[in-house]
């Protein structure tokens, strides 16, 4: 989600233009680097952190987010502070929720994410440069 959110401040803020392909590598070479689950369960808060900061700024009132780090979406559903390596991603989230969205948390396994999967092969199969806001596309 970092890399999506990425490429769209770039477009906004610099007029630069990427590709679908061009963003997946760019994840690809991220997260080559990334080693051990802590790092992965960084990457998780640290995009659903971008995936509701994306909901405000595109000013939608309520937010569903779902994520297959279940640590993270426990997390978010706890009310106790959070002290973990992942606690200023968590209270961010927490601090939009509050103050300015409804915000939903679900954990997905990675087995039961296969739209996502099947929808992001075929944009960069398609060479398209989609965000999924209130629309599907056709050859879903």
């Amino acid at each position: 989600m970092w890399a999506i959110w990425t490429t769209h401040n770039k477009l906004l803020h610099e007029g630069q233009h990427f590709t679908a392909s061009e963003t997946m590598n760019l994840i690809k070479r991220y997260l080559g680097k990334v080693d051990g689950a802590k790092e992965k369960v960084s990457i998780e808060a640290m995009a659903c952190s971008q995936a509701t900061d994306m909901g405000l700024q595109l000013g939608l009132l309520r937010v569903e987010i779902e994520g297959d780090s279940l640590a993270v979406i426990q997390k978010l559903k706890e009310e106790r502070v959070e002290r973990s390596g992942i606690g200023a991603y968590i209270c961010n989230i927490r601090t939009i929720c509050e103050r300015d969205q409804d915000c939903v948390f679900q954990y997905v396994s990675k087995n039961a994410n296969g739209a996502a999967h099947f929808l992001a092969t075929e944009g960069l199969r398609q060479n398209e440069e989609t965000y999924l806001a209130g629309a599907v596309p056709s050859y879903a």
